[in-house]
């Protein structure tokens, strides 16, 4: 497990991160999405020891900073170029086989094939979509306790991206382990997650599983404006119908009003809708 105590950042005065409390729990697949700006990033850096914050993250009850067990657990493919440009990508496969207890040569080698991407070919000479393809082949091969991904297959034409994340649940399923995934297009990935982290205001807005997710928000359909004992996290009037996403909390639903499920992008999207109103 990894847990999270206490983490707060500041950059130039103001907040990155205040406050977090977390726990992930193993095998699981998570995603993580928030707003630009609001600490994605930063967090996942965190959990993965490269911030002198990281002493308040914790994996198997030690901190995960200057720490060679939890390196060989925990990996992060980070928006920034992860490998070097003087490496070809076996070279770069043997180095994650070397690192990563559990690393999978055998598979890394059949995806390559499967994408088109020879070992010999160096890192710098691939596009970026064909970089971000490799990245996530080799995230995937880690087999690590905990692996992190940050908008990982940026540039990546979305048939491919369709066809990565169905890989990554078959070798989940297969092989369970953890995967947290912050992503802008919740969409895409809803259906592979199983809890939903929504950081707002530099901090946990919410961390549930989706399914009790899906049950807690629902939108209503009212005219004149909903009087009602839950909160409205959104609202929009209209002259002849307007609608309010409410937030039951866990409760039981009391009243008369014709009401609707959501997705779970549609959740995200009405939370972070509400933010700005």
């Amino acid at each position: 497990m990894i847990k999270i105590c206490n983490l707060s950042k500041t950059s130039r005065h103001q907040p990155v991160l205040d406050n977090i409390q977390l726990e992930i729990l193993n095998e699981k697949i998570i995603g993580l999405v928030g707003q630009n700006g609001v600490g994605k990033s930063t967090l996942l850096q965190a959990i993965a020891g490269r911030l002198t914050i990281s002493t308040h993250v914790l994996y198997e009850g030690q901190p995960v900073r200057h720490n060679v067990h939890a390196a060989q657990h925990i990996f992060l493919l980070s928006q920034q170029p992860t490998f070097s440009d003087h490496f070809n990508l076996a070279q770069i496969l043997q180095y994650g086989n070397d690192v990563f207890p559990h690393f999978n040569w055998v598979q890394a080698n059949h995806l390559l094939q499967q994408v088109k991407l020879q070992p010999s070919y160096f890192y710098y000479e691939l596009s970026k979509g064909q970089a971000a393809i490799f990245s996530f082949i080799y995230a995937l091969c880690t087999r690590a306790t905990y692996t992190l991904l940050d908008e990982p297959l940026d540039g990546v034409d979305e048939i491919s991206r369709k066809q990565l994340y169905e890989i990554l649940l078959k070798d989940y399923i297969q092989h369970p382990r953890t995967f947290v995934i912050a992503s802008h297009h919740l969409q895409e990935i809803e259906h592979l997650l199983e809890e939903l982290i929504i950081l707002k205001q530099h901090t946990i807005y919410l961390h549930e599983n989706i399914h009790i997710l899906q049950q807690r928000f629902v939108k209503v359909s009212h005219h004149p404006p909903l009087q009602h004992q839950y909160p409205v996290i959104y609202m929009e009037e209209h002259p002849i119908q307007s609608f309010s996403i409410i937030d039951l909390q866990h409760k039981d639903w009391l009243e008369t009003w014709a009401y609707e499920t959501l997705d779970l992008h549609e959740i995200y999207y009405y939370i972070s809708k509400g933010a700005l109103q």
